[in-house]
């Protein structure tokens, strides 16, 4: 897919534990991450880490060729996103 890098989301409110909270937003490669869950009743979970740059230039890459948020929602369903 394309994925590099993931990041570590805890849910974040009073039942945060230590562990937890200590690796949430930390960025991995997806080779090295850790395996979850931390612990039992563990919370976090592990989502696809794409920085700004390089979001902006895959962007930019669907921008050049038409291919904008409008007519993607026209290729695959408009009604299923609104």
């Amino acid at each position: 897919m394309g994925v590099d890098f993931v990041q570590i989301w805890a849910a974040e409110d009073e039942r945060t534990c230590d562990i937890c909270g200590e690796q949430h937003e930390k960025i991995y490669p997806i080779d090295k991450c850790p395996i979850l869950p931390f612990h039992p009743n563990c919370r976090c979970s592990v989502v696809p880490y794409i920085d700004g740059a390089s979001y902006e230039k895959w962007k930019d890459s669907y921008s050049e060729h038409g291919l904008d948020f409008e007519t993607w929602k026209q290729l695959h369903g408009e009604e299923t996103y609104e």
